[in-house]
């Protein structure tokens, strides 16, 4: 709970810096700009989710709830994440036309929560020794590196569709890269996750 209550004040800053942007555009804050897809990412085998743009749109916040079928997880499961994506300059964007443009980097960091009795079941003290699980099972904190092609479009509805894909890790896989009970170091390859992603702009 207080990593959520961290990233609602960061929320809350990052609308007080971005608001002269935002009221100069005449776009309410709260609307969101875009609408993101995403095939896998740890945060569910399908995600989707809104996505807000701030200080002069560099910085970006996701929200998504991904799902994770019974055939691919044993049972059915729900995902929800906040995400926060941070695109460095727009110096380093190649302009390949007209109309499509490669964003090269963004990073990005995010935190999960897994709804389910699976995911707490592991702390109940009488089947497992204390200590046995040492991460929290629910919450999960990520991050990301993430490049993004475009395609403007500007008609009345869409201004542009961006396809991505990025590269990730979370925090147990960093902690299993060292601490894995057996003194070995993880393949490199093993704590990696790689997504691929669609986004409408508005």
């Amino acid at each position: 709970m207080r990593i959520l209550f961290i990233f609602i004040i960061l929320l809350f800053n990052i609308q007080l810096i971005a608001q002269d942007t935002l009221v100069s555009t005449g776009k309410k804050w709260y609307i969101p700009s875009i609408l993101r897809v995403q095939y896998a990412g740890e945060i569910g085998m399908l995600s989707a989710g809104p996505t807000w743009l701030f200080s002069k749109k560099r910085l970006e916040l996701s929200y998504s709830l991904g799902f994770v079928p019974e055939f691919a997880g044993g049972k059915n499961i729900f995902v929800t994440a906040l995400k926060f994506e941070y695109t460095p300059t727009s110096k380093w964007d190649i302009r390949l036309s007209e109309k499509i443009k490669l964003k090269p980097l963004s990073v990005g960091a995010f935190v999960s929560h897994t709804f389910g009795d699976t995911y707490n079941k592991y702390r109940d003290s009488k089947q497992y020794p204390k200590g046995y699980y040492w991460w929290n099972t629910v919450y999960r904190i990520g991050i990301t590196y993430k490049a993004e092609l475009c395609y403007t479009i500007q008609n009345k509805w869409v201004d542009k569709i961006g396809l991505y894909y990025e590269v990730g890790t979370l925090d147990l896989f960093i902690m299993s890269r060292w601490d894995n009970g057996n003194n070995q170091v993880v393949n490199l390859y093993s704590i990696l996750f790689m997504s691929l992603g669609t986004k409408v702009y508005f």
